[in-house]
């Protein structure tokens, strides 16, 4: 009954074809059933939800993106910590593994330095060539000083009445 596991609710990963599924329990099931519409009217209203948003956004790019701007310099990244213990059971599928998963980091971690300043990273990959496992543990804290949101919103108000007199014009 090979079709009745595929519809089977739940949270699945496949790293190099093996498959890693935790079940959803039948009480989270029950409730989201009861609360889901028919998908025709889901679409309908994640569509009307997305044009909204993208309208909103277009008119206050400007301020936001100046605000944010703005606030992107003053955010810390205290504590990075990311550690990750895992094996595919093959030797040689986890030798590949290590290095893509590196690459992977890499870039992650580039982007995420040119977004805030990263204070005190610690970034542990421990493959385990004997064994199947797969774990994860990633912890950060991010801070920030109130009057940095402040003065963003300032400057996300003062823009706006040159948004809205730039629409009028045009």
């Amino acid at each position: 009954d090979k079709t009745a596991d595929k519809k089977e609710a739940g949270i699945s990963v496949r790293i190099f074809g093996l498959r890693f599924t935790l079940p959803v329990p039948e009480k989270v099931k029950k409730a989201v059933q009861d609360e889901i519409s028919p998908p025709d009217k889901q679409l309908e209203g994640f569509i009307a939800q997305g044009k909204h948003f993208l309208s909103v956004f277009e008119q206050h790019k400007g301020g936001v993106k100046h605000a944010f701007a703005y606030l992107k310099k003053h955010l810390r990244m205290r504590t990075l910590i990311f550690e990750l213990h895992y094996g595919t059971g093959d030797a040689a599928y986890t030798g590949v593994s290590y290095g893509l998963i590196w690459a992977v980091l890499g870039n992650v971690y580039a982007q995420l330095d040119r977004l805030l300043i990263i204070q005190h990273p610690k970034i542990t990959i421990k493959p385990d060539f004997q064994n199947l496992r797969f774990e994860i543990q990633a912890q950060c804290i991010i801070s920030f000083r109130l009057i940095h949101i402040i003065i963003a919103y300032i400057m996300y108000q003062q823009a706006m009445p040159a948004i809205k007199s730039h629409e009028q014009n045009t």
